[in-house]
């Protein structure tokens, strides 16, 4: 059984191989208008090659079949002026070029490498140094076969490949690429002083603590300006000492002691716990070790606090002066 299974294989490998050389002698056929077969084809076990020569509108071009027996296993090369080129090939790396055009006079060789990058031996000497001939010397040639000259289609000698990039890579160059793009508008912006690193956008909507204390001992100052005006210096009033009861004089700067509507004599605190409200929302609550944007996010949230009455004055108080407290 498995000897039937083997030259089943081996007959439907040479059936392919037939069909893909046959599909070639009818291109040229169609093509050229008059054309000729270059030394033998070569049929070897793991490939084969076929080379014609023939003209068309007074130019004379090679027609290069190369066939795999395994897809890929083997490639073919064109070796011009110690130089090595491809052609155009299929997805087994087999070729069908019809019109290679190439200089007269120029001289060639078809060379054969293993998918391993080995030159192979071809065991014939058809296949090298072949002279491009010019429309003259073809002519003079026998056994010139008759085609029907319905044109070509030229193909050229391709450089070599580098190495295939693969998909990934691809990937990764244009996302190397969009970095550095980033980075040099950022570096741009950055020597420029503009967007995020100007001056002025960093102190947009930015609590300034140093700001809201001048701001409140400033009030107080007022207000205690308000009072001077209120009780001048130099005024006289009538106090009664409370160890001896006997009654004395003195201004009444002296002797007041001042009691504003919005002073208190303790604290009023609320039973809400603050540390407890923020860490629920994220925020960390040792505020020692956090930056100044965080900062101003608890005092927006200490502000709405205060707002909805959910704290007291004094708990907000406590809580901002603890926020903006400097490390010891």
């Amino acid at each position: 059984m498995k000897y039937i299974l083997l030259t089943l294989s081996l007959i439907a490998m040479s059936s392919f191989r037939d069909d893909f050389i046959t599909e070639f002698d009818e291109k040229v056929s169609d093509a050229y208008e008059e054309y000729r077969l270059l030394g033998d084809e070569y049929s070897g076990v793991n490939y084969a090659i076929k080379v014609y020569y023939g003209v068309f509108n007074d130019k004379v071009y090679y027609a290069i079949c190369f066939y795999n027996e395994t897809p890929k296993d083997y490639q073919l090369r064109i070796e011009l002026n110690n130089k090595l080129y491809r052609l155009e090939t299929n997805s087994r790396n087999d070729v069908q070029v019809v019109a290679l055009s190439l200089k007269s006079g120029d001289v060639f060789s078809l060379v054969v490498y293993d998918k391993n990058n080995i030159r192979q031996s071809l065991g014939t000497d058809d296949f090298k140094n072949i002279k491009v001939f010019s429309p003259e010397e073809f002519s003079n040639l026998s056994d010139l076969q008759q085609g029907q000259g319905n044109g070509i289609k030229t193909a050229k000698l391709l450089p070599l490949r580098s190495a295939v990039i693969p998909p990934l890579g691809i990937i990764a160059i244009v996302a190397a690429v969009i970095i550095i793009a980033c980075v040099l508008v950022i570096l741009i912006y950055y020597k420029k002083r503009k967007g995020m690193f100007s001056e002025s956008e960093r102190k947009k909507n930015v609590f300034n603590f140093k700001e809201f204390i001048l701001s409140v001992e400033k009030s107080l100052q007022e207000k205690e300006n308000e009072l001077e005006e209120y009780f001048p210096a130099e005024a006289e009033s009538l106090t009664e000492d409370e160890d001896s009861g006997e009654a004395t004089t003195g201004t009444y700067a002296e002797n007041y002691v001042p009691h504003y509507s919005w002073a208190r004599d303790e604290d009023v605190r609320s039973d809400f716990n603050i540390k407890k409200h923020l860490q629920e929302l994220g925020f960390i609550t040792d505020y020692r070790i956090i930056d100044s944007e965080e900062k101003n996010k608890i005092m927006l949230e200490l502000m709405r606090l205060k707002e909805q009455k959910t704290i007291t004055q004094d708990d907000y108080l406590y809580e901002v002066s603890e926020l903006w407290k400097k490390s010891e």
